[in-house]
């Protein structure tokens, strides 16, 4: 496979909620989860236990609904982080658990905007059940959510702590010779990109690239759906 580079830089931003990780606390009952029509909770779509993961510092690891569970009363740092950093996160967490021994640590990897709903409604629905709480870190390729938190009082300071380019991969060899963004409007040329609706790096970086070379409406064919 390979990448052309196109344009339109993002950035990853991290904030701390509350200043600081959990103190540990003595190993308590899972959170019991309550019917899902109670609560206003932010909706996690289904299948995406391999989304929500627990780092127990012995190795072993839970997903899905059992993480959720869990999370909150036995991880002593809970991340929720932008959905495209999912493929990094098992060997970052347990390189930092190599270096902080005995720390369990809570992910959740989903798009950053339905991870700002939940920490403004405190809390998951997931599978028909609900799970309060809020995450230590959240990050974010938008700014203004950032910002948006911390002016609620929710969050202490944010940083930028990484910037990417967004690239075009192509079949390996390059087949249809493609050489840039123009060619994406190419009939024969078919494309894969993040859902425009809830995938952040799709919402506030990708499309506006595209519509500034006039290739949105080719691109979308009019249509949008959540994934």
């Amino acid at each position: 496979m390979k990448i052309l580079g196109i344009a339109g830089p993002a950035i990853l931003i991290f904030g701390l909620l509350g200043g600081c990780a959990h103190a540990p606390e003595p190993a308590q009952p899972a959170a019991a989860a309550t019917p899902a029509k109670s609560v206003g909770f932010a909706t996690i779509p289904p299948n995406k236990d391999s989304d929500l993961k627990l780092y127990y510092a012995d190795g072993r690891t839970i997903n899905g609904a059992a993480a959720l569970g869990r999370m909150q009363q036995d991880a002593e740092l809970i991340l929720w982080l932008a959905g495209n950093q999912f493929f990094a996160m098992d060997e970052v967490v347990r390189a930092f658990q190599r270096q902080n021994p005995g720390m369990d640590v809570g992910l959740i990897t989903l798009p950053p905007g339905l991870l700002l709903t939940a920490i403004e409604k405190n809390g998951w629905s997931y599978g028909g059940k609900q799970y309060s709480g809020r995450p230590d870190v959240y990050a974010s390729v938008n700014l203004g959510h950032l910002g948006k938190l911390k002016q609620a009082g929710l969050m202490t300071h944010y940083a930028v702590y990484m910037h990417n380019e967004m690239v075009l991969m192509v079949a390996k060899g390059n087949p249809k010779r493609i050489r840039g963004i123009a060619d994406l409007k190419r009939v024969e040329v078919r494309t894969s990109m993040p859902n425009p609706v809830n995938e952040g790096i799709m919402q506030f970086y990708g499309r506006k690239v595209l519509e500034r070379h006039g290739l949105w409406p080719h691109i979308s064919g009019g249509k949008a759906c959540f994934s």
